[in-house]
């Protein structure tokens, strides 16, 4: 009997088709979502992305500087999205573009600074300097009257004050608050006014007694130096001067002490940062900085064995005059070994620019950095215009933000092989 494959034939053939059948509903599913893929979600992330770089993560970088900083700008910069990396400012900086890590050279900058300052009873000036290490700080100071003192503190950019300066600030909204103190004498009372002196009296006098106003002049000035004196060595001479002192200071009355509570405040604040905390004596001759020069006076020499900001304060604690304080800064500061070289060779430098710009390689530009240079003009004061902002600016390359456009073409012609 001959074989009959027909059946066996015919069933294969069913099986078959019902996979196909199913294998075609999953190949077009698959189909309609690389599509979709390809024409929409991917082009729209492709053209995010370039969008992304360059407003956010290489946007234009606002960097607040200070007066005699010392740092390296590498935020929003990056050697493959950037051809060049340009830095301005609305005041001269030096900028440099260095290999590796910078270095200092043995040579040293010397800066001079010579500051004067008034300081009613429980009030503070500072200067702050940023300093490398190796740095030196010769500072010369003299008071005009008992009861100034300095700290020498390290802190941050912006140094804390615990509210000591709003103390301050309140005072100079008054219109004159310190313009006078009345000292009552045993022999006859008078107002002695430190912003109106009794020279001015004696200029004023045109007549036939100038001879014996000439006389009280100078009896009420041995008398309040007298005060002054006895004061500072913390005695009072109850025969000399009456029961009270009427102190006008922001209409606070303060008791004397031989810590007041302004400087302890202070010590608190800067507990752990303080350097060096100490009272300078008084000097009748110190009217001006022109005399640190010609009389040798308290030095104080300060070595820096620490990168950072440096500040200065100066205090008095006088609640009977307001005291004049005058102060020279010599500042040694060790220069960066790259500094006197031009724009040519592998090291790049701008030197006391506003703006200034360097080329950036594409491969081998991550091992170079930024190094920007504030110069020292005043030294950092607790004053809103201390803080300088230097723009730090990305050249895209062009190049390479191209390639994105690019893929979205290579994306919408790979839909023709689905």
């Amino acid at each position: 009997m001959a074989e009959q494959p027909v059946a066996y034939y015919h069933g294969c053939n069913y099986n078959s088709l019902t996979q196909l059948q199913r294998s075609d509903k999953m190949h077009g599913a698959r189909r309609v979502i690389v599509f979709c893929c390809l024409t929409a979600i991917l082009p729209t992330v492709i053209l995010i992305i370039p969008l992304y770089l360059r407003h956010k993560v290489y946007m234009d970088i606002r960097v607040p500087v200070a007066e005699s900083d010392i740092l390296e700008v590498k935020e929003g910069v990056s050697s493959i999205f950037c051809e060049a990396h340009t830095l301005s400012m609305n005041s001269t900086f030096s900028a440099f573009q260095v290999q590796g890590t910078p270095k200092y050279s043995q040579k040293r900058k010397h800066v001079r600074l010579m500051k004067s300052m008034t300081l009613p009873d429980d009030t503070l000036e500072y200067w702050g300097f940023y300093l490398p290490q190796g740095s030196t700080v010769n500072l010369s100071v003299c008071s005009r009257y008992f009861g100034a003192s300095i700290l020498v503190v390290k802190g941050e950019k912006q140094l804390r004050s615990c509210g000591l300066l709003d103390h301050h600030k309140k005072q100079s909204q008054n219109e004159n608050p310190h313009n006078e103190v009345k000292v009552t004498f045993e022999t006859e009372a008078e107002v002695i006014n430190h912003n109106n002196p009794l020279e001015e009296e004696e200029k004023d006098n045109h007549g036939g007694e100038v001879n014996e106003i000439e006389n009280e002049v100078e009896m009420l000035k041995k008398s309040a130096s007298k005060i002054i004196d006895q004061k500072a060595n913390r005695k009072t001479r109850r025969d000399v001067i009456q029961d009270r002192i009427d102190m006008i200071h922001g209409n606070v009355q303060e008791q004397d002490s031989d810590t007041s509570s302004f400087e302890a405040a202070l010590k608190l604040c800067y507990k752990g940062d303080i350097l060096l905390s100490n009272q300078f004596n008084e000097s009748e001759h110190c009217t001006d900085v022109h005399f640190l020069a010609k009389v040798s006076h308290m030095s104080v020499e300060h070595e820096v064995l620490k990168d950072g900001y440096y500040y200065y304060i100066f205090y008095s604690d006088n609640d009977l005059v307001s005291n004049d304080l005058h102060a020279v800064f010599n500042i040694y500061k060790p220069t960066l070994l790259h500094s006197n070289i031009s724009g040519s060779g592998p090291n790049k430098a701008c030197i006391n620019q506003t703006q200034c710009g360097f080329t950036l390689d594409f491969f081998n530009s991550d091992s170079k950095k930024v190094i920007v240079e504030v110069p020292t003009r005043d030294g950092i004061e607790h004053e809103p215009d201390d803080v300088t902002i230097l723009l730090s600016s990305c050249k895209p390359r062009i190049s390479v933000y191209l390639i994105f456009p690019f893929l979205v073409l290579v994306c919408i012609m790979c839909c023709a092989f689905i």
